[in-house]
């Protein structure tokens, strides 16, 4: 018969492989279609992505000056498509919605194409230009296009 100290450690064993099978399957669920919940470390880190792309694109406006009303966040397989609305942090001012696509390399998002704000444009022709250019996005983060004026 074993002692009371081996089923201990047995029995600590067993909990320990039960813990890691249930972290092993964990990514599994996060595989599938979501949005980041606000404050999460994903979202963070996508919005982080998006801020130092748009001061990119407009270097007056910084990440201080500026935040983002986020109507429009899937992400899916390494993928993300935001929709944002910037604004001043007083809310007085809105600026130009972006809707883009971010893709994660490396650990680390960055962008990888979008939309233009533009009302004319045609966004079924460049979703469709994006698909044929990235074979692995997945179409069910993408937003419905707009419909044409």
């Amino acid at each position: 018969m074993k002692s009371n100290g081996s089923l201990y450690i047995i029995i600590l064993m067993l909990s320990g492989l039960f813990i890691a099978h249930a972290h092993a399957t964990e990514p599994v669920a996060k595989d599938q279609i979501h949005t980041p919940e606000k404050g999460s470390a994903e979202r963070k880190a996508i919005m982080e992505a998006v801020h130092a792309q748009y001061a990119k694109n407009d270097s007056t406006r910084t990440q201080a000056s500026v935040e983002f009303v986020v109507p429009y966040l899937q992400v899916h397989n390494g993928w993300a498509w935001i929709i944002i609305n910037p604004q001043s942090k007083d809310g007085k001012q809105q600026f130009e919605s972006q809707s883009e696509l971010y893709q994660l390399n490396d650990g680390k998002w960055v962008w990888a194409g979008g939309l233009s704000g533009e009302a004319d444009f045609d966004d079924t022709k460049d979703l469709n230009e994006l698909k044929k250019k990235f074979s692995n996005l997945p179409s069910d983060i993408l937003p419905k296009p707009r419909p044409k004026p």
